[in-house]
């Protein structure tokens, strides 16, 4: 799942610096999505160290 995210994040990336040479408007609203994207697969590899941590 982590790295289906973190693939989700390069393509929205690469729209957000094509938009901005474009300079499109949709561009603010893409980078939102990777921002979010981006928290959420921090927070998901905090867990995975937790559930690694409580294992050993």
């Amino acid at each position: 799942m982590l790295v289906n995210l973190k693939e989700f994040d390069v393509k929205l990336f690469q729209r957000i610096v094509e938009g901005t040479q474009k300079h499109n408007l949709l561009t603010n609203v893409l980078s939102n999505e990777s921002s979010e994207v981006r928290k959420f697969v921090k927070i998901l590899d905090g867990a995975g160290i937790a559930l690694e941590q409580i294992e050993l």
